[in-house]
């Protein structure tokens, strides 16, 4: 697999190649992913940068040199589109999939939502929040499990 490397503003550095221990963990009950790697020379990839995948973009937050010649990276899911402030939300009689929809317009983001669910329909409102919260209240609201892709 590739990794795509991006500084701190999204530019392009190119791509990291000689990795080991490549590992991409994802927590279920609230879908978050973890990307870990190791590289076994000293390169300049510095926190905070953007390593991307076929899938997704991750934030990288530990660089740990465990010895001279081995360094551990640890980058989380790149959530930051979801983090944008909403002044209201509102949806009335809506299913699941309406709602994150509505939510999601505008952030590269896309929800899918568990056929189980197309029936069910409730309203959400809130005011001074932000993409994320929205949907983990839809969750709440629903019983259900979102999963988000871009």
């Amino acid at each position: 697999m590739l990794l795509k490397l991006y500084d701190r503003e999204k530019k392009a550095l190119g791509y990291i190649k000689q990795y080991k221990d490549l590992k991409i963990e994802s927590e279920l009950s609230t879908g978050d992913k973890k990307l870990s790697f190791m590289l076994l020379q000293k390169q300049d990839i510095q926190e905070e940068c953007y390593i991307e995948t076929k899938t997704d973009r991750y934030v990288l937050k530990e660089c740990n040199a465990s010895s001279s010649k081995i360094t551990d990276y640890v980058a989380v899911l790149d959530l930051e589109a979801l983090e944008e402030p909403i002044e209201k939300y509102a949806a009335t009689d809506a299913t699941l999939q309406e709602a994150a929809d509505m939510a999601l317009v505008g952030s590269g983001w896309r929800a899918e939502v568990d056929e189980a669910l197309v029936d069910k329909r409730r309203n959400a409102n809130l005011v001074h929040t932000t993409i994320l919260t929205v949907l983990k209240k839809l969750k709440t609201a629903f019983f259900a499990k979102l999963n988000l892709t871009r």
